[in-house]
This record gives structure tokens, sequence and C-alpha cells, in this order.
């Protein structure tokens, strides 16, 4: 917001702590802090970084003889304190270490909010769909049921999840809105739920722990069964994932594997083998990459049938499809999988390329500009390309998205799922932004 006559109405209420939800404002005002909060957050924080030279100290070393609190939430400070400045005033702020984040990191409390006339339409969405608002709001049957539920049930929730943030996030940043996905979602969500109602009523504390489970213990004669009943025994009889993973087949899914192998395998597949805990390894040639992956061992033997395990083409292709964990066996194996990630994403013009040192030295010299010679940032070329290493860049013409390698391997995972299954990838798409942010963003984590 501008210096104005304006901006000083707004500080005015500001300091005098309101609280929107009582405090009974002019309808402008309440409208515009509700619908701007964000935006100012953001321009506000990004005019903060930590002082330059030693910015954190032992409360004791820099305050000896005082009792010091954080300027920020008053907080009294006992062990570390940390120095801010505002890089436009040059007024300088002592902070507690817990405060940190609240001054300089922008995605503690703007992210998946949204700001402007995409709040006004979240608003509005809030009032229309309550039920699917709250299923993006992290609401879900999992966390809620009592029982753990099913890895179908579990799947059919994550895919319900993605498809509401696309269609919120399409409708509240672009004004995309279609009224028949939303009341399909609804039922979709209605259909969900009675479904998990359905699993926790057969798989209920009638049956405390299931008989698959007892039977499982009998035969390995598992030596931490005390340890799986003590789990089981404090989660009031209900089977869960923690208690469930300490039992591991292993000697079973060693035999089915040499069987596997015995029996012979189909040309696309080149290895099987059982990795340590429950999964399988399989080396797959799908389309031009030759790939090792490992899927859960029940979902392999499941399609693979038992005891007699028969390798078929649509045996693979079902395995892939209904497998809801798939990760890479090796080094060599996120390799291939990160170019696999990374054409699919050239397929959408995201072409991976990393800022010049020089495009950085010359938005960090215009954005010091009014800094003296020893406040200025001094960094060298070797530590600027560590400070990168980490990130992804992607650009399209004269913009920019980031994303993590871990990103662009799940990205790979699911193109070469694609090509297996011939439909279209399930993929989160990065965001595109203007170079100068992103070297905002690089600039503010040389700061930290």
């Amino acid at each position: 917001m501008k210096k104005n006559k304006e901006r000083s109405k707004y500080i005015s209420y500001l300091k005098g702590k309101i609280d929107l939800n009582k405090e009974k404002l002019p309808e402008k005002v309440t409208r515009d802090f509700k619908r701007f909060k964000l935006d100012w957050i953001k321009q506000a924080m990004s005019e903060w970084a930590y002082k330059k030279g030693k910015h954190e100290y032992q409360v004791l070393e820099r305050f000896p003889n005082e009792e010091v609190h954080c300027q920020l939430c008053n907080a009294p400070l006992t062990k570390t304190v940390v120095f801010v400045v505002n890089l436009e005033n040059g007024r300088e702020l002592h902070i507690g270490t817990d405060c940190v984040a609240n001054v300089l990191s922008q995605n503690v409390i703007t992210r998946n909010q949204y700001s402007g006339i995409a709040y006004e339409r979240y608003e509005r969405l809030e009032k229309k769909y309550p039920s699917i608002l709250e299923f993006n709001n992290n609401i879900h049957p999992s966390k809620t049921a009592k029982y753990e539920l099913s890895a179908v049930l579990l799947k059919k929730e994550t895919q319900l999840f993605r498809k509401i943030k696309k269609v919120i996030d399409e409708y509240c940043k672009q004004g995309i809105y279609h009224e028949s996905e939303f009341k399909e979602i609804k039922n979709e969500i209605v259909e969900y739920q009675d479904n998990v109602n359905a699993f926790v009523n057969r798989n209920g504390a009638e049956r405390g722990l299931s008989f698959k489970l007892k039977n499982r213990m009998q035969q390995n004669h598992n030596p931490k069964l005390n340890e799986i009943k003590r789990i089981v025994h404090k989660s009031k009889g209900i089977l869960t994932t923690e208690a469930a993973m300490l039992i591991e087949d292993s000697k079973y899914l060693d035999e089915y594997a040499e069987k596997v192998n015995i029996n012979g395998l189909h040309n696309q597949l080149s290895l099987f083998q059982h990795r340590q805990g429950i999964t399988f390894a399989m080396g797959l040639d799908i389309y031009k990459w030759k790939v090792c992956l490992e899927f859960p061992s029940m979902t392999v033997i499941k399609y693979f049938t038992a005891p007699d395990p028969a390798v078929t083409a649509l045996g693979i292709k079902n395995i892939i499809r209904a497998s809801y964990t798939i990760k890479p066996s090796g080094e060599e194996d996120e390799t291939t999988l990160f170019l696999a990630g990374s054409e699919l994403l050239k397929k959408k013009n995201l072409n991976i390329y990393r800022p010049s040192f020089k495009l950085f030295m010359n938005y960090v010299k215009k954005r010091e500009s009014h800094f003296s010679s020893e406040d200025k940032t001094r960094i060298s070329n070797d530590k600027y390309q560590q400070l990168i290493s980490k990130t992804v860049f992607l650009k399209n013409n004269d913009q920019v998205a980031t994303m993590t390698k871990e990103e662009i391997i799940t990205t790979g995972i699911q193109y070469l799922r694609s090509i297996v299954l011939d439909n279209i990838p399930d993929i989160s798409w990065p965001s595109l932004k203007n170079k100068s942010l992103v070297m905002q963003d690089i600039y503010t984590d040389l700061q930290i």
C-alpha cells in the first residue's frame, strides 16, 4: 500500500490491536483487511532481512545486565537473540528465534491462502460448498476415522483431495467455474464418507486385532511379538500401520521371489527381487527407459497370483495401476526418473536452466544500491552455486518455476505410469513467476 492518509488510517487500526470478528469497524475497512492482508504481509516481509555480519547472539553476551524481550511478540528472551533490519528504512529489531520465521518467511503465514478477488471467490465457495472446503482444509476421514482405512479408500481420498484443490485454485485464481464439477465432487465426498463408515463398521472393535494379523504372528514366530501386542493394546485393539510394519514375512517373500524367477520373467520385466521390508523390486522397460522400481509386496502377489506366480504384461500393468506407493530402487534409478520427469516438463515448455551468478549479482547490486559498502552482500560464485544446488529452475520464455529434485523424480514416476496405463499423467504442475521474484527468493535464502 502506498504512503498516504489511507495507509496511516489502517496502521492506526492495527496499532489498536483490532479483532476483525469483534470490533465494529467501517465495512470497507473490514473488507480491505480480509481481502488484502496477505498482499500487505508479503510486501512487509520482503523488506526485512538478517542484520549484516553477525546477527545472532547469546542474550547474556549482548544484554549482560538487562531483562530483554522479543520486540515482535514481547516474550522474554533467555537464550538467543536475533537482529533483523528493515531494508527500506534501516529500522532494527531484536527478536527471538521462534519469531524469525514470522518476519522472514512468507510461506509460514501465506501458505494455501488467497488475497484480493481470489479471497472473495473463496468466501463464496465457503458459503456454497462448506463440505468441499472442509475436505480441502485437511478434515479428511482418514484423519478422523477410528480405524485404519484400506489402501483403496486412502487412494480415493488422495484423488479427491487433488481434484478439489484443482477446481478451487482454478476458480479462485483464474475465475474458471463449472458448477457441475463442484456438484460432482460434493456427491463423491458423500459417497466416499459412506464407504468409510461401512468399512469401519465391518472392521470395528468387535473384531479387535484382525484374524489375519493373529495368524501371521503365529506362523512367523515374530521375535517382536510382544512389541506388536503392546502397540495394538495401546491403540485399543486397532491394527495400526506401526504394528503391521513390524510383521515382515521375509522368508515367504524370499521364496515367492525365487518362484517368480524360476517360472520365468515377462519380456517387459528384466529383474524381480525381494527387497528389505515388504516390497519387491522390478526391473522394467517402459518406452525408452530402463528403470528398477519398488512396489508393495501384497499388490504384486495379488496380480502375479499365489502360490504359483505367473508374470504377464497385464499383471505388470495392474500392479502399476494399483500401487499407491512406487519408489526408485537405487540412485541410478533416481537419475533415470529425473530424466523422464525432465522430458515431460520439457513437453510443457518448462526447460531446466540455472540462473547465472552474474544475473544474481546484478539483482543484489540494484537492491542494495542505498546500502553502505560494509553492509552490502558479498558472495562467491562457489557459494552461490551451493546455495541454488538443491533447487531445480525451469524456464518458460521470461518466466521461471522451481521444483526440488524429489518432485521431478515423482513427476518421472507419474510420466512412466501414464505411458504404461495410456492415460494423462497425474501431475501438479509448478507455478510460474517473474525472474525478479526468483532472484528475491534466492536473496532471502542467502540472508537466512
